[in-house]
């Protein structure tokens, strides 16, 4: 799990099912911020590059229910894999989830580049809520990956004999 449960069972209805029935309704409306206001992050190759943000149920009565959808998963190459964490982690194949939040009530996501060899690649989902497709956000989220130069000494080993003078051959 990507938080501590409020409530188990609601929690384990809401993966399981994706809706959870709230007596006040779910008209709510949300809004989308960054983590520390980025949507970019750079790294080394075969590290796993983390991005997020918040999402925001800004009614004081009604839950919200938005639709994710990972709309392009542009990846360099076989070795960079994305994923998303929203209640759970998600599988990379998976690219839709329905969550609902709470009225007055945060969740956070990640979106997670999984790495491979030095390149560049990107994500693009869309945040739209079920019951007012005006209410909606599409995101980015780039990843890249550059070599880390590494410097190699050419050493040779050097052998003080004692006592000197001493002959070539040691035995």
């Amino acid at each position: 799990f990507d938080k501590y449960p409020v409530s188990m069972q609601n929690d384990l209805d809401s993966i399981l099912s994706g809706i959870i029935s709230n007596p006040n309704g779910t008209n709510g409306t949300f809004t989308f911020t960054l983590d520390n206001g980025t949507n970019n992050v750079t790294g080394n190759p075969g590290q796993v590059l983390t991005l997020g943000g918040v999402f925001t149920n800004t009614d004081l009565v009604d839950d919200v229910v938005i639709n994710i959808t990972r709309e392009n998963n542009n990846m360099p190459d076989q070795s960079w894999t994305s994923s998303m964490c929203i209640n759970a982690c998600l599988g990379e194949n998976i690219s839709t989830y329905t969550l609902q939040i709470p009225p007055n009530s945060t969740q956070h996501f990640t979106c997670y580049f999984f790495t491979g060899s030095a390149a560049s690649g990107n994500v693009q989902f869309s945040f739209v809520n079920a019951n007012n497709s005006g209410n909606a956000v599409n995101q980015g989220f780039y990843g890249s990956t550059e070599d880390v130069g590494v410097q190699y000494f050419d050493c040779q080993l050097l052998v003080n004999v004692f006592p000197n003078p001493t002959s070539e051959i040691i035995t």
